[in-house]
């Protein structure tokens, strides 16, 4: 056997090994990304939620200053 041989056979067996194992963590974290995503999207959609909520309790406030200023 060459030396090449030698350090071929190891590589070869180490990619097969590692190569499954590598995908696997890989598709782990994509999905984890992914949960983290749907998370923030649903964050941003209840804080639009809270600055429409917002917005309206603005719009009764001005309504109620401009009764109150009409006394």
């Amino acid at each position: 056997m060459t030396a090449l041989t030698l350090y071929r056979i190891p590589r070869r067996w180490l990619r097969k090994f590692l190569k499954p194992a590598a995908l696997w963590f890989n598709a782990r974290a994509m999905a984890s990304s992914e949960i983290e995503i749907d998370l923030l999207n649903a964050e941003i959609e209840l804080d639009r939620e809270l600055i429409c909520l917002e917005h309206r309790r603005q719009v009764k406030l001005m309504q109620q200053r401009r009764t109150i200023g009409g006394w």
